[in-house]
């Protein structure tokens, strides 16, 4: 039988989340990102879009979240979904009540969803943070988990030589742009940062990244944008999903 090109991107796409949550310390077989960086909110996403494609994905990324939900940003969850189309906003709903209900997570739950019927296989482990994918962790770990930990990755996203970076880039990676800027200036005075003013934009830049990289290495060897990455690979599964049945008119 013919595959379906949703069937053939959802495998892909369960692939990849497969990896990553694997990563993070899911009980799972196959680890091919281990120089990536990678942000859970974006892979909670990736992750309740296609629960209805792999039931074990489902039930181990949440014995994972169950356990250990306190590294996941709820603020930057939020600031997620305030973009989010009704669809996907409708599938992370039921997987952030099923969290809460079997862990004490208190994730936004945007759409009435009943949770679902499962029993934690608790074999997920949190991994040593050492790891250079797990560098948003880490972060975390360090300035606790909000905007000042993901602004500092954002940050090192930047290579040296790069242009300076402006709150509201920043700003897109789902917190507001005042959260952004007090944590930039924060930065700033700590010295940590220095910033200058472009025309009527201030950017901010390292002041001393190579003693903040020696701190908290190993590093990864990228730290992807994941949010674009993300909303354009869940944007082509949904389009195909409607339209595969249509005619070709």
């Amino acid at each position: 039988m013919r595959t379906s090109a949703s069937d053939s991107i959802a495998e892909h796409l369960l692939d990849l989340a497969w990896s990553l949550w694997t990563e993070l310390g899911v009980a799972g077989t196959q680890r091919r990102h281990s120089q990536l960086a990678i942000f859970p909110e974006e892979l909670l996403l990736l992750t309740s879009a296609l629960a209805s494609r792999d039931p074990r994905l489902r039930d181990e990324s949440v014995d994972w979240c169950s356990r250990h939900h306190s590294y996941v940003s709820t603020a930057r969850l939020r600031g997620l979904l305030r973009g989010a189309p009704p669809w996907l906003a409708a599938a992370f709903s039921t997987f952030a009540a099923t969290v809460n209900h079997l862990g004490s997570a208190r994730w936004p739950v945007p759409a009435s969803g009943a949770c679902w019927d499962l029993q934690l296989s608790q074999k997920s482990r949190l991994p040593s943070l050492e790891r250079p994918a797990l560098l948003h962790l880490r972060l975390r770990a360090l300035f606790g988990t909000g905007a000042r930990a993901d602004v500092v990755a954002a940050l090192l996203e930047r290579q040296p030589g790069d242009r300076k970076i402006t709150v509201s880039e920043v700003a897109e990676l789902g917190y507001t742009k005042r959260n952004v800027a007090n944590v930039l200036n924060d930065l700033e005075a700590a010295g940590l940062l220095v910033s200058h003013r472009q025309g009527n934009r201030l950017c901010f830049g390292w002041a001393r990244r190579r003693e903040f990289e020696a701190t908290i290495s190993p590093l990864p060897g990228q730290i992807p944008p994941w949010r674009p990455i993300v909303e354009l690979l869940l944007s082509l599964f949904h389009f195909t999903l409607r339209t595969e049945a249509k005619s070709e008119r």
